[in-house]
C-alpha cells in the first residue's frame, strides 16, 4: 500500500491557478511527498510500497511481521 501527494508551486493571475516557471520559462519542478520510502521518483513500482499489517494480536504482545522474499522491511 501506498499514498502520495504531488504538489506543484504555482501563482493565481487574475484568479486562474498557474504552474511556476523558471528564469528558463521551464515548470518548476514538482515535490513528492509519500508514505513508504521508494527511493525512486516513480509511484509505477508496488514492490517499493510500504506493508500494512492488520493482527488480532493485543498491542502489548511484540509482533513481527512477515518477511516478504526479496524486499526490504523498514520499521
Amino acid at each position: 500500500m501506498n499514498f502520495s501527494r504531488v504538489h506543484w508551486d504555482y501563482d493565481i493571475t487574475n484568479g486562474k491557478y498557474s504552474r511556476k516557471k523558471d528564469s528558463s520559462d521551464n515548470f518548476l519542478s514538482e515535490y513528492n511527498w509519500i508514505w513508504s520510502p521508494q527511493r525512486v521518483i516513480n509511484m509505477h513500482q508496488p514492490e517499493k510500497w510500504g506493508y500494512v499489517y492488520f493482527e488480532a494480536t493485543p498491542a502489548e504482545q511484540k509482533i513481527t511481521p512477515p518477511q516478504p522474499k526479496d524486499v526490504e522491511l523498514i520499521q
